[in-house]
């Protein structure tokens, strides 16, 4: 038996080692079996590590045949099953659709009819209150723009500019049978005349014996002529009480 040395590199060696420790073989058998694929494939016309073609036998051919005739049959039937299957389901599908679309339209009617019914008390409290709102609303604007004080106070102001517009009596006294004059002229001509008759008769308190008038107004207005000299020292120097007179008493003649 010929032996063949052959040089591997490490690497390669290295995975030459791993294969056959793998496959439970030793290096040369590895090495050997190698061999054997090459001369064999060469003789096959093949390449390497590639089964050999089996030669088909018309029996198994025809079986073949009519197995995938068969096969070719029953896709058939199960896709036309199929179909009619897909068919059925789009029906069902359209169907529940349309149902569902019906169920939610009654439901959305129901729930109108509920809302609507259940709201109703609600919108007419609001209505109320809602129109309780514009009368306070329309009560605030006229208080604020004419307030019942201004009223009143405006009519006040039209019955005062009514009476002003009346024409009024005016009240006239007769002095005599030939002299008629109204009322304010007449406390304007006794104020006159009681200031005139005030200065006469000062004037005539002066001119006239201090025993006449002056001495008789004085005890009229102060009680006494001792009280009456004492309020006109006051006057006089400023004071604010009389000094105290001491009465004079004669001297005995020796």
């Amino acid at each position: 038996m010929a032996q063949v040395n052959v040089a591997y590199e490490d690497r390669l060696l290295a995975h030459l080692d791993a294969v056959a420790e793998g496959r439970g073989l030793s290096r040369p058998d590895l090495l050997r079996a190698i061999a054997e694929e090459a001369v064999r494939a060469g003789e096959q016309g093949r390449a390497m590590f590639e089964p050999p073609k089996l030669p088909i036998e018309p029996g198994t051919a025809v079986t073949l045949a009519l197995k995938v005739e068969q096969i070719s049959i029953d896709l058939d039937r199960i896709l036309r099953a199929a179909e009619r299957r897909e068919k059925r389901l789009v029906e069902a599908f359209n169907a529940t659709d349309e149902a569902n679309r019906e169920a939610m339209k009654r439901l959305g009617e129901l729930l109108a009819a509920r809302f609507a019914q259940g709201a109703t008390p609600f919108s007419e409290l609001l209505d109320g209150h809602l129109e309780e709102v514009e009368d306070l609303y329309k009560q605030v604007m006229s208080a604020a723009i004419s307030p019942e004080w201004i009223a009143g106070f405006n009519a006040r102001l039209d019955v005062i500019e009514a009476a002003a517009k009346t024409p009024r009596t005016v009240n006239r006294y007769e002095i005599a049978p030939d002299w008629r004059m109204p009322a304010w002229q007449l406390c304007v001509g006794a104020i006159t005349a009681l200031f005139a008759a005030a200065v006469v008769i000062t004037m005539l308190a002066r001119l006239t014996p201090d025993a006449w008038i002056a001495n008789p107004m004085a005890r009229a207005m102060y009680g006494s002529a001792d009280q009456a000299m004492c309020e006109l020292w006051k006057a006089k120097h400023g004071a604010k009480a009389c000094p105290v007179l001491v009465p004079m008493v004669d001297k005995p003649k020796p």
